[in-house]
């Protein structure tokens, strides 16, 4: 391990770069069950009216587990990898370092791995999320008789490309095993995008978010 002047102390230190990704991929997970629970609801309105306090938790645990598995990922590189825990002095945290092989082939399949991983993790829930807002977009059009408000529609396009702006740099980063710092940085600060672009996009096109953030 490797903890230069990390202020914080070793624990939080291992603590923090074991769950780095936990939050990220919490996020991705739950916007994309609210999406097919809304496309659900579209085409069966009367059969889910109001969900059980069950169904909630049952929700909200079970994207908690999911996002988890990066942690047991992270334990996995540890054990088999001589991965090793260092203080990146890039971004000001802590992080999981993979070290590549020197064999090719050792080097092939790990590399392999990592972006099938990052593929389960991030670039299906990312496909499934564009299109089910496709889908939700255009049962809306069907569906309603005056028109939809083409707010509604830029909100959704605004929050799906941000989406994928904020994904596909990361996924590619780790797919070519680029040895390029400055696109590795730029495509990790890229990836913590969604986590906090999504307001101000509500803030600037809903009026109704508006209001009630002021208030």
């Amino acid at each position: 391990y490797n903890f230069p002047s990390w202020i914080l102390g070793v624990e939080f230190c291992i603590t923090q770069a074991m769950y780095l990704y936990v939050f990220l991929i919490g996020n991705i997970s739950l916007i994309v069950l609210l999406s097919l629970n809304k496309i659900y609801r579209c085409l069966y309105p009367l059969s889910n009216l109001s969900p059980s306090r069950k169904q909630k938790v049952l929700l909200s645990f079970g994207t908690a587990l999911w996002s988890c598995m990066t942690v047991v990922w992270y334990v996995f590189v540890i054990i088999h990898w001589n991965a090793s825990v260092e203080f990146s002095h890039t971004y000001g945290i802590c992080e999981v370092r993979i070290p590549l092989p020197e064999d090719e082939e050792e080097k092939r399949i790990q590399l392999l791995s990592i972006t099938v991983v990052s593929i389960i993790f991030a670039g299906v829930p990312t496909f499934i999320l564009v299109i089910s807002n496709m889908v939700l977009i255009g049962i809306a059009v069907k569906k309603s008789k005056s028109g939809v408000k083409k707010m509604n529609i830029i909100i959704v396009l605004l929050v799906t490309g941000f989406l994928m702006l904020s994904v596909l740099p990361q996924l590619i980063e780790i797919s070519i095993d680029s040895q390029k710092k400055r696109f590795e940085t730029a495509a990790w600060c890229l990836a913590m995008l969604m986590n906090w672009v999504n307001p101000f996009i509500y803030l600037a096109t809903n009026k109704a978010y508006r209001t009630h953030t002021k208030q």
